[in-house]
């Protein structure tokens, strides 16, 4: 008797624990062979073949106080090398504040007594994820760097993520994607997550596409008790701009194929984290604003200068004293 494979009990949730099992005859015939089955803890037992054997079972009971039994009868006989292929599910009641690992015990009956044999076949226990993540929003962080030339930066981005559940995976792997502006040349020199409240552990290497994004892998590996995980990604990167510009930083969950979840029923929603770049002003610069200013001071002044001292006296006559000459003449006698 043999397992095909491992069977699997998830503790908190409804799938029935699936022993895909196969016997082989060893011998010359093989007929009205019994099974008596036991599972070391209460479970309703049903029995499946894949190859139609007609099988004769007698009884299947669970009860509180003793481990789940279960009797069945091969009628059909089973010639020499011949393999059979059944399947014994088990569904069970849930178990949360234990781990439990569920036993099933074969006996193999003949109406000959010392040829009973007997085989044991554990279950791998394990709880089924059922967790939510929340990114909480963080207000934008900038810095201010001179312009057309050659600057390193350390941006350093505040993540909150709320993990809040029953049964968290530590085996989601999370994506830390740091967002560039296609315009500038920008080269990221390291992108690190750390982490008070957890272990923080990369996967793969930096991967980096140029003037598009770099991609840094990690898994976070938290207790039960830890809902609150606070995330500090610190990304190194170099680079020349005339011009502002804004970093982008998300944080996603990367579910695997086979998972007994989706992305859909655990990450509530995407957030982005931005970090401006704004241009600043240099000594250089204001030394340039001043001599500018001064330049233009200057200017005005000789332009006005010229215009009150040579322009204007050629256009505006000044005040001049004029003489009259009035001659004596007739005044009539009526005035």
């Amino acid at each position: 008797m043999t397992s095909k494979d491992t069977a699997i009990w998830f503790q908190n949730g409804d799938e029935p624990i699936s022993f895909n099992l196969q016997f082989q005859n060893n011998g010359d015939l093989l007929t009205h062979l019994i099974i008596n089955v036991e599972l070391s803890i209460p479970c309703e037992i049903t029995i499946d073949d894949t190859v139609d054997v007609p099988y004769s079972e007698l009884i299947a009971h669970s009860d509180n106080s003793v481990p789940s039994h279960a009797r069945l009868l091969f009628p059909t006989p089973t010639l020499h090398n011949r393999r059979v292929d059944f399947t014994i599910r088990a569904k069970c009641q849930q178990i949360l504040n234990k781990k439990v690992t569920p036993t099933l015990r074969l006996r193999i009956e003949s109406f000959v007594p010392q040829y009973t044999n007997q085989f044991d076949f554990n279950a791998v226990s394990k709880m089924k994820s059922e967790f939510v993540i929340e990114v909480k929003k963080q207000p934008m962080k900038s810095i201010k760097v001179p312009m057309n030339t050659e600057t390193e930066v350390d941006l350093n981005f505040d993540v909150a993520l709320h993990i809040r559940g029953l049964s968290y995976d530590s085996e989601l792997v999370y994506s830390a994607q740091l967002l560039l502006d296609d315009s500038i040349d920008i080269k990221v020199i390291s992108l690190d997550i750390s982490s008070p409240d957890c272990t923080i552990s990369t996967v793969d290497d930096l991967t980096l596409d140029p003037r598009v994004m770099a991609q840094q892998k990690f898994k976070i590996a938290k207790e039960q008790r830890v809902e609150k995980v606070h995330l500090s990604v610190k990304a190194k990167v170099k680079f020349i701009t005339s011009k502002d510009f804004q970093f982008t930083l998300k944080i996603n969950p990367l579910v695997r194929d086979g998972a007994d979840y989706s992305l859909e029923s655990i990450f509530a929603y995407e957030m982005k984290h931005i970090f401006m770049i704004a241009l600043g002003i240099t000594r250089t610069n204001i030394a340039i604003l001043v001599l500018a200013t001064l330049g233009c001071f200057l200017l005005f002044t000789a332009l006005f200068l010229l215009l009150h001292f040579m322009i204007l006296p050629r256009f505006v006559v000044g005040n001049e004293e004029i003489g009259y000459i009035i001659d004596e003449v007739a005044v009539a006698e009526e005035y």
